[in-house]
């Protein structure tokens, strides 16, 4: 009986020891919103650059844009966070198609995929 009451209690405080260890902060605190701005593409404030064209390039945040042959890729990257917005526009009319967000490190998707129609709805 004393075995089993030292194995619980190392377990006990085997948990709550990590606690603390854990941040208190989340990473994951983001918006997964589209501006009203954003549904359409206007490529006018875009610099030229080699890829593609390239808007804000600071310390905190890129936004560029990269055109492929069905369309146009505007990718907002926040080098404090690591998360991408990644806007998929149609090459004919400019306007959005698809919208997802990214993790940087690891390169993987997180959250939702949103597809729009020919009006911009969702």
């Amino acid at each position: 009986m004393k075995n089993y009451i030292s194995i619980l209690m190392l377990l006990l405080f085997a948990c709550s020891s990590n606690k603390q260890l854990e941040p208190t902060t989340s990473n994951c605190n983001f918006k997964y919103e589209i501006l009203e701005s954003e549904k359409t593409l206007d490529t006018k404030p875009y610099v030229k650059g080699k890829g593609g064209w390239t808007l804000i390039d600071n310390d905190t945040l890129e936004v560029s844009v990269a055109k492929f042959s069905d369309g146009y890729w505007l990718t907002r990257h926040s080098k404090k966070t690591s998360f991408k917005k990644i806007i998929d526009y149609d090459k004919q009319t400019l306007k959005i198609k698809s919208l997802r967000f990214s993790y940087d490190k690891g390169n993987f998707n997180i959250g939702n995929e949103y597809i729009y129609n020919d009006k911009g709805e969702i």
